[in-house]
């Protein structure tokens, strides 16, 4: 796939753990800003994403000054590091900017970005054939119950009912 990403530290946060950082891989690259890089080594994780960070993440730096001037302009109050993801998706344009921040993705989507989900990533991975439908909803009942992703037990209900209507692969 030729397409690419820019993300936050949740949804590479999220899949890596339920062990599925491997979707990562349906993008050709992955853009992080250097602070998203930060906090995944803060919590031990880029570590352990070998071999991803290699051949995948292409790490930005980012202007305090941009990240400012973002912040200044806005009306939901986001962190620097939030910040720094949407200047650098305003930058490269991605296909879609990755987060499972609601704060974020309502200024991602303020500046018209794409925005996909670790949810929406294991519904990627299903519609491109790398698991079937069950595996699928085992994985979203491991990335609700089992990682540090906050969903309501309503939202999950309403996943599950939406992935039980998809076509079966």
């Amino acid at each position: 796939m030729t397409s690419e990403a820019v993300s936050d530290t949740g949804p590479v946060r999220h899949l890596w753990e339920i062990g599925q950082q491997r979707l990562l891989t349906l993008f050709s690259r992955v853009y992080l800003p250097d602070a998203v890089k930060t906090e995944l080594q803060q919590q031990g994780i880029w570590e352990q994403l070998d071999p991803l960070p290699e051949v995948l993440f292409q790490v930005e730096s980012v202007s305090e000054e941009d990240i400012r001037s973002l912040l200044s302009t806005l009306a939901v109050p986001i962190q620097p590091t939030d910040a720094s993801v949407a200047v650098l998706a305003k930058s490269v344009n991605p296909e879609v900017t990755l987060t499972d921040d609601l704060q974020l993705r309502k200024v991602l989507e303020g500046l018209e970005l794409p925005v996909v989900g670790s949810v929406g990533l294991l519904i990627r991975g299903f519609k491109t054939g790398i698991f079937a439908k069950n595996e699928l909803l085992t994985l979203i009942d491991r990335l609700f119950d089992g990682s540090t992703l906050y969903l309501s037990p309503v939202f999950k209900s309403h996943v599950k009912r939406l992935i039980e209507e998809l076509s079966t692969q």
